[in-house]
């Protein structure tokens, strides 16, 4: 992994952790929105 400007590695570190938990974060919101537009789709076009 490059270090941006000479900046430490663990400033890196903590840049790259933090970048991944939001990208995960983002994956799992994205996975819990669809799951509910599928219940409240399935759900209005049953009823």
């Amino acid at each position: 992994m490059m270090s941006p400007g000479g900046a430490p590695n663990g400033l890196t570190f903590v840049v790259a952790t933090l970048a991944a938990l939001a990208f995960g974060a983002g994956v799992y919101a994205v996975r819990w929105l669809v799951d509910v537009v599928r219940e409240f789709g399935a759900g209005g076009e049953q009823r």
